[in-house]
């Protein structure tokens, strides 16, 4: 039976003590990648959609998002709030 993603670093990881410090290691890094490609491959997965469309969609939901701030920030000078 193979071992899931986490089962292995649970396995990998047992004689490591939990750090708290907030310093990231490589390791904690890797694992973020790891589990976010997981992630967004599944939600593609469900959508049906091809990993490039999912990724297009997300650039473009980020670029929309940012240019509703910039557009917030331009109507709050514009107005002196």
């Amino acid at each position: 039976m193979e071992s899931t993603m986490v089962e292995r670093k649970i396995a990998q990881r047992e004689h490591e003590p939990i750090q708290r410090s907030g310093e990231l290691r490589q390791v904690d890094i890797e694992d973020y990648i790891a589990a976010m490609v997981s992630c967004e491959t599944l939600a593609a997965e469900k959508l049906r959609w091809s990993p490039q469309e999912w990724a297009a969609h997300c650039l473009h939901q980020a670029a929309d998002i940012e240019r509703a701030k910039l557009a917030e920030e331009e109507r709050k000078q514009k107005w002196g709030e």
